[in-house]
């Protein structure tokens, strides 16, 4: 697939997807799984948190900083490990991004269960081998 130049804005994204119940919570953000209606492909919709305290001001700033993330994942597009973006909109008056769903356990859960990690060596061989594998083939320049 080629490279997109920006996501694509669709609005309410429940007009083109049913999502169902998360299945995942992050720091910032939540995770749902759905489907598309128009062709039945499974997708993952990441949401900003729900606001619940906070200031308009913050809680607007959290919807701009997922889309951030979005746009810098698109540059990412074609690593295997770094799903791809289809769109952006709201969902539930929260910014939400819908991307490839990649099935398997989430790392916010995996690293909740290794917390805390005590051993330096133990932390910079993770680090090592996450950085290893979000890197181009040296051939691929």
């Amino acid at each position: 697939m080629g490279h997109l130049e920006e996501i694509e804005e669709i609005g309410n994204i429940e007009k083109h997807y049913e999502v169902l119940g998360m299945t995942g919570a992050g720091g910032q953000d939540d995770l749902y799984p759905a489907h598309e209606l128009r062709t039945g492909r499974r997708v993952a919709v990441k949401t900003q948190k729900a606001r619940t305290v906070g200031t308009s001001s913050d809680h607007q700033s959290a919807g701009r900083h997922l889309l951030k993330e979005g746009n810098r994942m698109l540059k990412l597009t074609g690593i295997d490990e770094i799903p791809e973006i289809f769109a952006s909109g709201t969902y539930r008056n929260r910014r939400c991004l819908v991307m490839e769903y990649i099935d398997g356990p989430q790392l916010w859960d995996s690293w909740a269960e290794a917390k805390p990690v005590r051993d330096p060596e133990t932390v910079a061989s993770v680090i090592g081998q996450l950085c290893e594998s979000a890197r181009p083939e040296a051939g691929a320049r």
